[in-house]
Parts: structure tokens; sequence; C-alpha cells
């Protein structure tokens, strides 16, 4: 807003702002940045040893890094300070599980702790599944494309398993012989899974997986283990994202990332998506 000035006939003007203000601050950037570039120069000119610039460098980026972080911790205050506890709740709603929603989703902690300690066991498993089942599909389809000789060269799924936000179990609608359960599901792992294209090799890194999972148990039996079979499948693609490493400079260009991206999601709707699924029989017959 400008600022006014009384006039001798009663009457009020916007006074017009100085220019001086802006060309000055102009000027001290330019001066800033021929500074810079003059210090490079006469850097290079007289063959200095660039050891002398990894601490001033290395205490920029602390420096900034400390800003940044303070800049946050100000505004993230400034914000609660201002908003009710309502919008402080609903600002956090995406990342809350599923049974703060639906009322029919009941939490399962029990069973995060039961997937802690059972996930050495499942990791060699999926690791077994990943080897057998998905390295084909994902081989033919990208022979398809023109891209051969892929191969999964090394598969290391970390230490965090995947969470289950809610479980829902329905007792209507459904067959007398089956128990059918809806899953919440979201793995942010810290796997690492080495592949390799024509000779190229690539990172899979934090794979991050978050969709609902429903799992059939069928058919009830009289004797032990009291079901047939287990069928697991996804009912909607989920939503997946990953970091890429050793190709991390071609991922940059437009397109690229987002192809990669979309063949992992169709490999994986190829194989556990409705009406695909994964089927594990418990007895014999």
């Amino acid at each position: 807003m400008g600022v006014v000035k009384e006039m001798s006939d009663d009457t009020f003007l916007p006074q017009v702002p100085s220019v001086k203000t802006g060309v000055g601050n102009l000027a001290v950037r330019c001066l800033k940045k021929a500074s810079q570039w003059a210090i490079i120069y006469l850097w290079g000119y007289y063959a200095l040893s660039p050891g002398w610039l990894l601490a001033p460098l290395c205490l920029s980026v602390l420096r900034y890094q400390w800003k940044k972080e303070k800049e946050f911790r100000i505004s993230s205050a400034q914000a609660t300070a201002k908003a009710s506890e309502k919008e402080i709740i609903l600002a956090r709603v995406q990342d809350l599980p599923a049974w703060v929603f639906f009322p029919d989703f009941e939490r399962v902690e029990w069973l995060n702790r039961v997937l802690d300690q059972l996930w050495p066991s499942i990791g060699h498993f999926i690791t077994h599944l990943l080897t057998t089942e998905i390295e084909p599909l994902i081989k033919k389809s990208l022979e398809n494309m023109s891209l051969k000789d892929f191969k999964l060269n090394h598969v290391l799924l970390g230490n965090i398993p995947p969470r289950i936000g809610g479980i829902k179990c329905y007792d209507k609608m459904t067959a007398r012989n089956e128990i059918v359960m809806d899953l919440e599901v979201t793995w942010a792992g810290d796997c690492e899974i080495q592949v390799s294209i024509k000779g190229i090799k690539a990172s899979i890194l934090d794979l991050y997986i978050h969709g609902h999972l429903r799992v059939v148990l069928k058919p009830l039996i009289h004797n032990l283990p009291l079901v047939g079979g287990i069928q697991v499948y996804f009912l909607n693609n989920p939503n997946v994202d990953f970091a890429v490493g050793g190709l991390a400079n071609v991922t940059d260009l437009p397109g690229i990332s987002s192809i990669l991206r979309r063949v992992i999601v169709e490999q994986l709707a190829q194989f556990i998506v409705l009406p695909n699924e994964v089927s594990v029989p418990l007895v014999n017959n």
C-alpha cells in the first residue's frame, strides 16, 4: 500500500514509491555475484588447492540446513497457533489409518507385531516369488519394448516390514465356506533391488506401496489346518513410488521415470491385482 500525503486542497494522493531501493538491491546482488565469480577465477588462475574450499562449503551447507529447519519449525508453530484443533487434525487426515475413518475397520497392532517377527521369513518367500514368477513377466514385457536381457541380480527387502492400518472381516454377503478380509497395507521399506538391462545396472531403492489387499480363506474344512487355501489380491492398483540408483542421471530426463513406474505397476497388476490373484494351497486336495 502506498503512503498517502495530505495536499493543500484537502485531497489525498498516493505517494509513488521510489525506485532507488530496487536499483540499490539489484546493484548489491550484482556486486555479490561478481565477487563470487572473481574469487573462483582467481582461485583457478593461481592454481590453489581445492581443499581450502571444503571447510567453507561444509559450513555453508550446514548453515543452510539449520536455517531451513529453523524456518520450518517457526512456520509450523505459527500455523498451529493460528489454526484451530479441528484444522490441525484435518491437515493430517491423509496420514491416518483406515480404522480412523471407517468404523468397520479394526486396529490390528498385534498383527503388526507378528509381521515384524515373521518379516525375515516372509522376505525369503517374496524373494523367491520375485525371481521365479515376476522376473519372467517383466522380461517378457520389456522384450516387447525392445529391451532384452533383463535380470534381477540382487534382492534385499530390508528390515522394515509392511504395516497394516486396519482390517475388515465380512460376515455378510459371502459364501458359507469362505472368510473374506480387507487389509489396508502400507509398505515404506528400505529395500534394494538390483537389476540389469542390456548390461546396464540399476537399483530400485526405498520402494513404497499402499493399497487395499483382500485375503480370502477358502474352502473351510473339518480337519487341520481348517482352511484349504489362501487367495491374496489387491482390489485396485496400489500406489507405487520408489527411487532409482545407477540410472539416476537418466531417470531425471522427462518421461523416463514415469515409464519405469508404469512398467512396475503394470507387472504388479498382472500378478496380484484383481482379477489376478496369488493362491497358496494349504492341503493337497
